[in-house]
C-alpha cells in the first residue's frame, strides 16, 4: 500500500469518528438535510473566560422564560439551546416531508406514539380519499424557543416555526384542490419538544404539534 493510500484511509477513520461525535449534539438523532445548514457554531471561550448565560440570544433577562432556562441548566450543565435548536429545525422539516409524503415510519423514533397516531390517521384518511399532499419547503424565517417548563427532570420546548413553503392537495386526477403549486406562503407552527435532562439519551421527543391561527 503506498504512503497516499495509507493517509486516505486514516482521514477516513478519523473523519468518520468525528462524526459520530458531532452528529449526536444536537439532541436529535437525524443527519442535517443539505439545503437545511445549520447554524454556524460558536468557538468555545477559553478557560479563562466565563461562559455566557444559557438565556443569552435566546429570551430577555430576567424573563420567566430565561429564569426557567437557568434552572435547567442547573440540572443539565450541558444544555445548548442553538444546538438544540438547529436540530428541531431538522426534525420540523423531515417530519413534515415524512407526513405529506405517507412515510412517517422514517422518523418514529422522534414523535411520541399519540402524536405519531394521530399524524399516521390523517395520512390514512387522505390516502382514503385518493388525495396527494405535496409539500416543499422554501425556507425559515425564524425558529425559536417560544416557553419553557419543567417538572422534577422532564423538560419541554415550545418551539416556533415561521418557515416559507409550497403546499397543495390534488386529487386522483391530479388536480390540485388545496393550495397551489406556485405560490409561496409563509407558515408558523408551535411544536413541543420533551426531554430527561437527566437521561443519557440525547434525543429530544416531539411530544405536541400546534399550527398557528391568523398570526400577524
Amino acid at each position: 500500500m503506498t504512503l497516499d493510500l495509507i493517509l486516505l484511509a486514516v482521514i477516513a477513520v478519523v473523519g468518520w469518528r468525528l462524526w459520530r461525535v458531532l452528529g449526536t449534539r444536537t439532541g436529535f438523532e437525524l443527519p442535517p438535510a443539505p439545503d437545511l445548514p445549520l447554524e454556524p457554531a460558536r468557538p468555545s471561550p477559553s478557560p479563562t473566560e466565563s461562559l455566557p448565560p444559557i438565556w443569552q440570544d435566546h429570551a430577555k433577562e430576567g424573563s420567566p422564560l430565561a429564569k426557567t432556562l437557568v434552572e435547567m441548566a442547573k440540572i443539565d450543565p450541558a444544555l445548548d439551546l442553538s444546538n438544540f435548536l438547529a436540530g428541531a429545525k431538522i426534525v420540523h422539516a423531515k417530519v413534515l416531508e415524512a407526513f405529506s409524503a405517507g412515510k412517517l415510519s422514517e422518523v418514529k423514533d422522534l414523535i411520541a406514539p399519540d402524536v405519531y397516531d394521530a399524524l399516521s390517521g390523517e395520512v390514512r384518511a387522505r390516502q382514503a380519499r385518493k388525495e396527494t399532499l405535496h409539500y416543499q419547503l422554501v425556507g425559515y424565517d425564524s425558529v425559536r424557543i417560544e416557553s419553557a417548563t419543567f417538572v422534577g427532570t422532564m423538560a419541554s420546548f415550545r418551539t416556533r416555526f415561521e418557515s416559507r413553503l409550497i403546499s397543495w392537495t390534488s386529487d386522483a386526477a391530479g388536480k390540485p384542490t388545496i393550495g397551489s403549486p406556485s405560490k409561496t406562503e409563509s407558515h408558523v407552527d408551535y411544536w413541543t419538544f420533551e426531554r430527561d435532562l437527566k437521561s443519557t439519551e440525547p434525543n429530544w421527543l416531539l411530544i405536541e404539534t400546534d399550527e398557528a391561527k391568523d398570526e400577524g
